[in-house]
Parts: C-alpha cells; structure tokens; sequence
C-alpha cells in the first residue's frame, strides 16, 4: 500500500507542479501531505475491501462521492445541503482539501499541521482497525480449516 501511495503520490505531483505549472512554495511539504492523504485513503479502501469484499468496494465509491460533495470538494462548503454541512468536520477529505488550500494558495502552516495530523489520525485508526480485521478473518479461516480436518 505504501508503495502504490507513493508512486501515485509522485506521478500526480510531477503531473500537477510540471505539466500543469501549479506553483506551491513548500514543494517537499506538499509532496508529504499529497503523501499523507494518499495512504490515508488507500488504508480506508483496504479496511473496507477487506472488510466487506464487494460491498466494501461500493461502499469506498459511495463515501468517495459524500466526501466530494461534503467536504468542499465539488462546491464551497456554504452552498451545499445543511445535512451534508454536518458531515464537514468527520470527512477526512475535509482535512485534504483544507491543508492543500493552505498548501497551494494560503501558505498557512499552522493549518496544515493540523490537517496532516488529523489525517495522521485517520490512517491511525484505518490502519489498526484493517490489522483486526485481517487478524480476525485468519483466525476464522484457520479455525475453519482445523474443524475440516
């Protein structure tokens, strides 16, 4: 997981900052946090995939969607429905888009430590829970294999 991060990490960033000619003035910075986010959203796919299989595959598209939506992605966050509005401060999407912000265009740092550790946060815990789910799913398995035999 850490490798796909880091080369989606790499090759988006050589695309946005060479190709495209977006001009940040942390470059290191900004590649750590597009870093950061990367493997944050590729430990929620492997928790929910391992998890739930095929629906956890749905499900990574639903929420995919929600946080689009909800957390600014799409539209500022004061044009989008009131229920989606309550939903800003638990997306880590949220958290993204607020820290490449202040990244890009606000060079506020301040906010983008916080950003970085609440997303460090979120991959804290998609991390941990995907260990108890891929720890309970061997037992299971190797439970079952002893009752076959």
């Amino acid at each position: 997981i850490l490798f796909i991060s880091l080369m989606q990490t790499l090759i988006l960033d050589a695309v946005i900052l060479h190709v495209l000619g977006l001009h940040v003035s942390h470059t290191y910075k900004f590649v750590a946090f597009t870093f950061l986010t990367s493997v944050t959203f590729a430990f929620l796919i492997q928790l929910l995939v391992g998890a739930l299989s095929n629906v956890g595959r749905f499900l990574t598209i639903v929420i995919m969607v929600i946080q689009l939506t909800a957390s600014g992605g799409t539209f500022p966050i004061e044009l989008i429905p009131d229920k989606l509005q309550s939903m800003y401060n638990s997306l880590p999407m949220s958290y993204s888009i607020t820290g490449l912000k202040s990244l890009i265009s606000l060079n506020d740092m301040g906010t983008v430590k916080d950003s970085a550790i609440t997303l460090s946060l979120y991959l804290g815990s998609f991390a941990v829970l995907s260990v108890l789910v891929y720890t309970l799913f061997y037992k299971l398995e190797k439970n079952q294999q002893s009752a076959a035999k």
